[in-house]
């Protein structure tokens, strides 16, 4: 590895990113889906009800709406630094 251009060392540094970014994505999904299911499906059956649809889809907005204000704050925060 110490004989890789810097060109290369760029391409890894990306893929490296990617998958990171990949990893993270899959845990806030994975996060939703855990905290939504267990908060508005009260009675797993074969279908959702009307007002578990609804349950979920506000929880899914406000998950997502959290999570850009955080990292928008952590934003902020690195440009005062």
């Amino acid at each position: 590895m110490a004989n890789i251009t810097p060109e290369q060392q760029q391409m890894y540094l990306q893929q490296l990113r990617q998958e990171v970014a990949t990893a993270t994505l899959q845990e806030m999904l994975q996060k939703i889906n855990q905290k939504c299911f267990e908060k508005c499906v009260t009675k797993p059956g074969s279908s959702l009800s009307s007002s578990e649809q609804r349950c979920l889809a506000f929880c899914v907005d406000r998950y997502q709406d959290c999570q850009a204000l955080v990292g928008e704050t952590f934003v902020k925060r690195g440009e005062r630094m």
